[in-house]
């Protein structure tokens, strides 16, 4: 089956956890969340701690549980088919041997609205893209390489970007996310 040839129906918001979810004709194509694993693959959730579901022009504070990172995000809208998500990660100490923390994408592929179209990374740890339809490309590009961008054990319908992979030194680190929808989409 080829990628559908048709122009959809794209909205994108933002989640109850501060991270994104597109959708294609009401369907979720990609949903986001954030992950930490510590050394053995020990998952540590992360915990919205503001007090509201975030919204575009919304700021937002979070933690991984366990683990001693604080996360601090700005959200805008500055087009009607883009999301920009401004991260702040804190520590306080130095971690070492950690598996690796940020976000992982789902990505619904083979689904009726979606086709066969698979995901690409690209270049140099700095995000994908996904061409679905005739001109219908979903992105998410990030200012600077992330620690690490792979696709989870080689499944294209799951990718993961690391903000931090391996070892974190003790204070804040910036990263921007930018997200896009194909145009004629809607936040």
């Amino acid at each position: 089956m080829a990628a559908p040839l048709r122009g959809g129906d794209w909205r994108m918001h933002v989640t109850g956890d501060a991270a994104v979810q597109i959708q294609l004709d009401r369907v979720p194509v990609v949903t986001a969340h954030y992950v930490f694993w510590s050394e053995n693959w020990k998952f540590r959730p992360f915990r919205l701690t503001s007090s509201a579901v975030p919204a575009p022009e919304d700021s937002f504070t979070g933690k991984f549980k366990g683990v001693g990172v604080e996360f601090d995000g700005h959200i805008q809208q500055p087009a009607d088919q883009t999301l920009v998500f401004q991260y702040l990660l804190s520590t306080e100490k130095k971690i070492d041997r950690f598996i690796g923390g940020g976000l992982e994408f789902k990505l619904a592929l083979g689904s009726p609205v979606t086709g066969e179209a698979e995901p690409e990374l690209l270049g140099d740890r700095r995000g994908w893209q996904w061409a679905i339809g005739a001109g219908e490309v979903v992105t998410v590009r990030f200012d600077r390489p992330v620690a690490k961008l792979i696709f989870d054990r080689g499944r294209k319908d799951r990718i993961r970007a690391f903000f931090a992979a391996g070892k974190l030194k003790a204070g804040s680190h910036e990263l921007l996310m930018t997200v896009t929808i194909p145009p004629g989409g809607a936040v």
